[in-house]
């Protein structure tokens, strides 16, 4: 089994030895995926031992992919196949223990005879790739959101302002060259006293997170009140 898993694998190896670590895999391209011939590394990653899912029609590697992805996947590589396009891929599977992974599977296929095909593949785990990708991805649409919805500026802790969003700009009325590098006095409205400020900044150069209602006046006088989180931001010291 050994030696034929080399030479099965051994050309597909040295291309994809740059990828990292993963698992190869031989398979027929039948209704099944019906798994030939697989690498001691199933285990780590489909949580099946090689004899588990060896020539097995309940375990194949159709069955290990998503139910939500089988189909998809099977057109699509039948689509790489037809055109001849490079068979690459990324999608879910479900291992033993039941748990969700991404892969990515590296494909090379041979004809064995007239209407059938064989797949050489690796199969790369992804996971952590994509849950930093969906993170991402999530921390970009509520920075997008708060953008949208929220008056938002960064001051450094002299109260000199050093970024507005555009949502700051319209409601206050000032452009952000007449914002950056002023300080955030330039929207007080004098309606609260010194110690509600000084209140404030106490429990900011604590660490600690500060909310309130405030006050503020725009650039033509007019008053408008805002329900405010203030968060400082740390360095290591």
């Amino acid at each position: 089994m050994e030696a034929e898993q080399l030479s099965y694998g051994l050309h597909l190896f040295e291309q994809m030895q740059k990828f990292g670590y993963g698992v190869f895999l031989k398979a027929k391209f039948d209704k099944d995926f019906t798994i030939t011939v697989v690498g001691r590394e199933c285990t780590e990653i489909f949580g099946y031992s090689p004899e588990e899912i060896t020539y097995n029609h309940i375990i194949s590697f159709d069955h290990l992919v998503h139910p939500d992805d089988r189909k998809w996947l099977r057109n699509k590589r039948q689509e790489q196949i037809d055109h001849q396009l490079p068979m690459v891929n990324e999608y879910r599977i479900i291992t033993k223990q039941g748990r969700t992974k991404w892969v990515k599977e590296i494909v090379s296929y041979q004809q064995i005879e007239s209407d059938n095909l064989m797949l050489e593949a690796f199969v790369q785990d992804i996971t952590p790739y994509k849950l930093n990708a969906f993170m991402s991805n999530a921390f970009t649409s509520y920075q997008n959101a708060v953008n949208n919805g929220s008056i938002v500026s960064i001051t450094d802790k002299e109260g000199k302002l050093l970024f507005v969003n555009e949502h700051f700009c319209t409601v206050s009325q000032y452009s952000r060259i007449e914002l950056i590098g002023k300080d955030i006095s330039i929207i007080n409205s004098d309606y609260h006293d010194k110690s509600f400020f000084q209140e404030m900044w106490k429990t900011l150069l604590k660490g600690k997170i500060w909310r309130g209602q405030v006050k503020n006046r725009n650039k033509s006088g007019g008053y408008y009140w805002v329900d405010t989180v203030i968060s400082p931001i740390l360095n290591e010291n």
